[in-house]
């Protein structure tokens, strides 16, 4: 509904100025990685102009929003992703093909609207997951009064591949049949004989050791584990992982599922979300209508939690400094959603029986 509603505005305000427009008309806004689909290149001009040329290169230059694969640079910019593109023969010439003369496209004229129109299919194919928005065409024209209209990008959010589940196999389930009942005897009484037993031994091992502690007044009391908080969990086992080194050893796969479940554990116990059994989308969900959790930080989220997933099922093979830079990426994540209680503050103590604090 709001591509639709986009383009109404487009049509509407190129009537109304007469001006020059190209937009990106697409029928979807979410595709997966590796997922081809189409879009519609759009040209309007008033029946009576005319102009040089159009430049294509914006279409293979499509604004980053977000890169998942990549973090952005101090200027909050995202590197270009990896794409590729089947755009028409419109009539490019051999030393420029990203120039197609005015002459060389074929326009379709509606005189009730004073406009003439040309179209064009454009198909675009996305190898990493993130936020793009696709852009139309540059114009060139030779008289400076001409006016060209810019019209805002259309977004499309490419997310990882999911595993296909056949939900068409039904488990074939047996009728119910009455219970046979059976007579009792000796046997069936034997589980609350032991029951019993059990419960006689557990009464007077009790009894025997608070006898014993009595006596012994030197005992050593056992150091008592206080409540750990999650970040502490998480941070100590995110430098267990670091100093593994696996992914130097080739092990990139157990690398990242350690460090995703890693993070995964530590939403389920910060935020109270069963992160372990739900899938990137339904965390993100979940974590939106919970308060406690800051939406600043749900792009490094997204980055940490996918990054198994395509190096699993996506064609991307990331470089290196990548294994490095998500560790440092998951730690900051910790360190800046971790709560401030009083709790937390005495996540990791360990206190023994003279009162000190280890």
């Amino acid at each position: 509904m709001r591509i639709w509603f986009t383009y109404v505005l487009f049509l509407i305000g190129s009537s109304l100025t007469a001006q020059l427009s190209s937009a990106i008309i697409s029928k979807v806004d979410t595709v997966e990685v590796g997922q081809l689909f189409s879009v519609q290149l759009r040209i309007t001009k008033p029946l009576n102009t005319t102009f040089k040329a159009i430049n294509l290169s914006p279409l293979h230059n499509p604004t980053t929003v977000i890169n998942s694969l990549y973090t952005a640079d101090d200027n909050g910019v995202y590197p270009s992703p990896d794409f590729e593109i089947l755009e028409p023969n419109l009539g490019a010439s051999a030393n420029n093909p990203d120039i197609v003369g005015y002459n060389k496209l074929k326009w379709i004229e509606d005189k009730s609207l004073g406009k003439s129109y040309f179209e064009a299919k454009v198909d675009y194919l996305f190898w990493d997951p993130g936020v793009y928005k696709l852009r139309g065409v540059d114009f060139i024209t030779t008289d400076s009064t001409t006016q060209v209209l810019e019209l805002e990008g259309t977004a499309i959010f490419v997310r990882p591949p999911e595993m296909d589940i056949d939900t068409t196999k039904q488990i074939p389930v047996n009728p119910i049949k009455d219970i046979i009942r059976e007579e009792r005897s000796w046997r069936d009484f034997l589980p609350y004989l032991l029951a019993f037993l059990i419960a006689i031994t557990a009464f007077y091992l009790s009894l025997r050791y608070r006898r014993n502690k009595k006596k012994n007044l030197n005992l050593d009391f056992e150091e008592e584990e206080v409540y750990v908080a999650p970040h502490v969990k998480a941070l100590e086992k995110l430098e267990t992982l670091r100093k593994e080194e696996l992914w130097q050893k080739g092990e990139i796969k157990e690398y990242q599922s350690r460090l995703t479940n890693i993070i995964r554990e530590y939403i389920d116990g910060r935020y109270k979300i069963p992160a372990q059994e739900m899938s990137t989308e339904e965390i993100t969900y979940g974590l939106k209508s919970n308060r406690a959790f800051d939406n600043r930080y749900e792009t490094q989220l997204i980055e940490i939690l996918t990054m198994a997933d395509l190096i699993k099922f996506a064609k991307a093979k990331p470089p290196a400094d990548i294994h490095d830079r998500f560790m440092n990426t998951a730690v900051d994540f910790v360190n800046k959603t971790k709560s401030e209680g009083l709790n937390e503050a005495l996540g990791a103590s360990i206190i023994n029986s003279t009162g000190e604090e280890e």
